[in-house]
């Protein structure tokens, strides 16, 4: 039973919590303001979404992949143009975006510090926010950008859904309906949607090891996940048909035995994203590097 002296104390310490996020999602709001926006990348996906919101023609597809290959779906069209209908300035999608890749990371530092009980919640939550390639590349306009908000929901899900590595804090249901829908949100921004098939397949694979009959409330609590960003592709599929609505993805899906060769690099790669690597994103000028 809680004694009257740590009311106040746990009173106190969730209100340095809140003010401790608002601290930190106004320091990422103004990093991406501050970012380059006259990339290739950057620049096309701020205008399919500006098409959107000048034209109000539906936006089919997202960002190219490569030559005459694009993403299908709305979503990238949707999350940039909307929320200039709403507030119509031209920083209004760096709000939205920075406001759902905090909602991300704060559901994602959250279950890290219910896995790491011993570990102080004040460094998991400042990492996860500052970590260079984080912060770069979900505060600033791209299609990689909106991945960051579906991999904070899918992950903690997926090891939910998994006897062996559950904390039992996340429902069944909903940890299998987050799965789905960040599947089909991510497939909407980026091609690394097919690295979640795996882990979606061997979710399913322990959850019905020892018991088949769960299966279709499993898959059931999946379709209604994949529904709810789903739907947007629906309009594409209808429009183009199965095989033009892909945009040509289907191409850029392929096994490549040669690159079981390439690991060293890869996982070299893979352990940059979690270091404090910031040399990549120093600018070409001294003058870049002291703004940086």
């Amino acid at each position: 039973m809680a004694t009257s002296s740590s009311v106040p104390i746990r009173s106190r310490s969730f209100r340095y919590l809140l003010l401790g996020l608002g601290l930190a999602f106004l320091f990422r709001l103004g990093y991406g303001l501050c970012s380059d926006i006259w990339f290739i990348d950057q620049q096309q996906v701020y205008l399919i979404g500006l098409k959107y919101f000048c034209t109000g023609d539906w936006p089919y597809f997202g960002a190219d992949v490569g030559r005459h290959i694009q993403l299908p779906g709305a979503l990238q069209g949707l999350v940039v143009g909307l929320p200039l209908r709403v507030f119509s300035i031209p920083e209004s999608p760096y709000l939205f975006l920075n406001l759902l890749s905090f909602i991300g990371l704060v559901f994602f530092s959250w279950y890290c510090a219910k896995r790491l009980p011993q570990f102080p919640r004040w460094v998991i939550y400042t990492w996860l926010f500052t970590a260079p390639w984080t912060l770069n590349w979900s505060t600033n306009i791209d299609n990689d950008s909106y991945v960051l908000f579906a991999s904070c929901l899918f992950f903690p899900a997926f090891l939910e859904t998994v006897p062996e590595l559950s904390l039992g804090i996340l429902p069944a249901s909903l940890a299998n309906a987050l799965m789905g829908f960040a599947f089909f949100w991510t497939a909407q921004f980026h091609m690394s949607f097919v690295l979640m098939a795996p882990f979606i397949l061997t979710s399913l694979f322990y959850q019905t090891r020892h018991a088949m009959r769960a299966l279709p409330r499993i898959v059931l609590f999946l379709f209604l996940g994949s529904l709810l960003s789903g739907v947007f592709l629906i309009p594409t599929f209808v429009q183009y048909g199965p095989v033009a609505g892909m945009g040509g993805s289907q191409n850029a899906v392929t096994f490549n035995a040669a690159n079981i060769l390439s690991f060293p690099v890869v996982l070299a790669r893979y352990l940059s994203l979690a270091s404090c690597e910031i040399p990549v994103f120093w600018g070409p000028t001294r003058l870049d590097d002291w703004l940086f």
